[in-house]
């Protein structure tokens, strides 16, 4: 039994949706908030998937995709012979891979409102500047007004909220730490080792009060393991203060804390999260230092009360502490994530997703930073700029057209990201976040192309020229990677359509040549999996000849003239016109495939005439069946001219084209023979 799972399911929803945007003429405004809606369904689609994958991720069995042995086409590429072994993945791949497509997904419809929202963008108008202003209504005038800002941010919200739903709890994550701060199940209550030792010491020595660090008594005061000078008091920066240790079970417990922390700014959690999970550990301090402006993935209904000025010297002030503060990578990652800091978040980075993040909050704050600066009076502000350093990753960054571009290139590069940077969905993924699509979708067509034609000349899927993409690049999709394809092809249609919706053209010829080999691909895919009916909406999509060609050479095999009915029906709703098709499949294999000057006879040797003396009434016989036997085997192009033909019986009014087909067709036959005028008593060959 067929999996839920499986491409061929997937491929069914997916192109009902796709439908409904061809069922009525619609203005560009309704054809967008079509195209937004459905973006939103193909999330929920995934998402759907995703859970369910969850639940039952241990019973679930790898679905492959089904081959089904049709290699009919005309032009049978690489999908037919070697690309379609496609191995099945294990449920964990299998996951993954939904939670990827569910993240691009998310990602669109989050950013494709933004850059095609078809209105003149205006720029909100500022109020005056007043002391009365708090951060938060600051911060709110500061996304409405700048379009940099709401793209940022939703890319932030984005990898937040996947993180969220696909990294390990949180309590599951810190486990292993806890473990080795050798307390048992008490999570709370701070550092119990050390104030166990400290008060140890005191009852040995008879301390009293506190002991100051410079004392000759605590020269004397050493961790357990009796190396490393312990601290003498319990504030919580004492460690960095004092530049001693905590013992080391409490530094396990201490870096449990940062941990969860940085995974609950990771993850986009709001404040009343993070101070629920540090109230819980009775480090509710710790909450307190990450209240200015943690940036949840929703708005929260509590917002800080801050005033500018405090919110400009705390970015500051968790600057240092990143940078020169600390006794933790992930402490110093928390305010790194707090200040915009770069440097100390890729520390404690680990995925491609990780890195983006990093940068996308430090370019954010940064933007929101020079904000306040501007929006706040400079009296005030000049001291904390000059007396107080801060990372600007805006001036790291560069040009803000380019920024984003030169980001995802560099995580190619990086050995920590090259490897994840270079899977396809990743590369999509990034070339969504730069706003790099049209280009990314040229470059996947012409990979495509090359790789139809590594083994023989494909008409389907023709090879592109270009000496910067190659077949062998492992971050375009493959052509067995129907899944990937699925996607690939409908984020390349909503986008090419709205691109149509707000420019009002096409694209050049020779970039639309090579990107409609996305859709002739999986087209394809599709007569592959036998979904046939669905072949006609994703040709509709095409320029009308290019259509043509990819439906004619997919459709090779449908013989029953029921289902050829179905097929015509389903491309007159859709719009194409169905006579011009049908004339079109004849003409087109005959311009393809021309009779060469010298070919062997189909049949051996062509005669009309019997060799029997001519008499005087009759002259020469003609031979009763001058056409011989039926051969064994047509060649393919023989038998699709015939094919085509059979398709004129089933729309009226198509004689006159009919006969010219049908002549052209019965000319080729006849030139491909040779036979004897007994008249002229000489061979002719036409």
């Amino acid at each position: 039994m067929a999996s839920p799972y499986s491409f061929v399911d997937n491929a069914d929803s997916f192109a009902k949706a796709l439908d409904f945007l061809s069922a009525a003429q619609k203005s560009p405004t309704e054809q967008r908030a079509d195209i937004f809606a459905l973006v939103d369904k193909y999330y929920h689609h995934a998402t759907t998937k995703t859970q369910a994958l969850r639940k039952a991720r241990k019973s679930t069995t790898s679905t492959g995709f089904r081959r089904l042995d049709d290699s009919s086409s005309q032009d049978s590429m690489e999908l037919d012979d070697t690309d379609n072994r496609s191995s099945a993945p294990d449920a964990a791949d299998e996951l993954e891979r939904w939670e990827q497509e569910a993240q691009i997904w998310d990602m669109l419809r989050r950013l494709l409102p933004l850059r095609y929202s078809g209105r003149v963008a205006t720029r909100p108008a500022q109020r005056e500047i007043s002391r009365f202003q708090s951060t938060a209504e600051l911060w709110d005038e500061f996304i409405d007004s700048d379009p940099v800002a709401q793209e940022r941010k939703a890319i932030l919200e984005c990898l937040q909220t996947s993180a969220d739903d696909t990294r390990v709890n949180i309590d599951d994550l810190v486990r292993g730490y806890q473990k080795q701060a050798d307390r048992g199940d008490i999570i709370a209550h701070g550092w119990l080792h050390t104030r166990s030792a400290l008060k140890m010491q005191k009852n040995i020595n008879g301390w009293t009060g506190p002991l100051d660090p410079t004392s000759a008594d605590a020269g004397r005061l050493f961790d357990s393991g009796g190396s490393n000078p312990l601290v003498t008091q319990l504030d919580p920066d004492v460690a960095t203060r004092q530049g001693r240790k905590l013992e080391q079970q409490d530094e396990y417990f201490e870096r449990a804390i940062w941990l969860g922390c940085f995974e609950l700014l990771r993850r986009g959690r709001s404040l009343s999260d993070i101070r629920d999970w540090c109230i819980e550990r009775t480090e509710v301090w710790r909450a307190v230092s990450m209240s200015a402006m943690p940036l949840p993935k929703v708005k929260q209904a509590e917002q800080p009360s801050t005033d500018p000025l405090s919110a400009l010297l705390w970015r500051r002030t968790c600057f240092a502490l990143a940078r020169q503060g600390g006794t933790d990578d992930y402490e110093r990652g928390v305010y790194g994530i707090l200040s915009g800091d770069i440097t100390s978040v890729e520390k404690v980075c680990r995925t491609w997703d990780d890195f983006v993040f990093a940068h996308y909050n430090a370019l954010l704050r940064a933007q929101f930073d020079g904000y306040l600066l501007k929006r706040t009076s400079p009296d005030s502000t000049v001291s904390i700029h000059q007396a107080f350093p801060s990372f600007n990753a805006l001036q790291f960054h560069g040009d803000a057209s380019s920024a984003s571009e030169r980001l995802i290139n560099s995580l190619e590069s990086n050995p920590k990201t090259s490897g994840e940077a270079k899977n396809p969905l990743k590369a999509l993924q990034g070339a969504i976040i730069s706003n790099n699509l049209t280009q990314y979708m040229h470059d996947l067509g012409v990979a495509l192309g090359k790789r139809a034609n590594q083994a023989a000349p494909s008409h389907l899927i023709p090879e592109i020229d270009s000496l910067t993409i190659s077949a062998s690049d492992s971050k375009y999709f493959m052509m067995n990677d129907y899944e990937g394809l699925r996607v690939a092809t409908h984020v390349y249609l909503l986008i090419s359509h709205l691109d149509r919706l707000q420019s009002g053209y096409d694209v050049d010829p020779t970039r639309r040549r090579a990107q409609d080999n996305i859709v002739a691909t999986y087209v394809s895919i599709l007569r592959l999996a036998n979904m046939t009916d669905l072949m006609p909406l994703y040709c509709s999509k095409l320029e009308e000849e290019r259509g043509f060609f990819t439906l004619s050479r997919n459709i090779t095999r449908v013989e029953a003239a029921a289902d050829r009915e179905i097929l015509l029906k389903i491309m007159g709703k859709l719009g194409m016109n169905v006579q011009r098709f049908i004339t079109y499949q004849p003409r087109s294999l005959l311009e393809q495939a021309p009779v060469p000057d010298q070919v062997a006879p189909a049949f051996g040797a062509f005669t009309v005439f019997l060799n029997n003396p001519p008499t005087l009434k009759y002259g020469r016989p003609l031979k009763p069946d001058f056409f011989g036997d039926e051969p064994e085997n047509f060649d393919t192009i023989d038998e699709a001219l015939i094919r085509s033909l059979e398709w004129f019986v089933l729309v009226d009014g198509l004689w006159n084209e009919f006969f010219e087909a049908g002549t052209a067709i019965y000319k080729r036959f006849l030139s491909k023979s040779s036979y004897y005028y007994d008249d002229h008593r000489k061979c002719r060959t036409y």
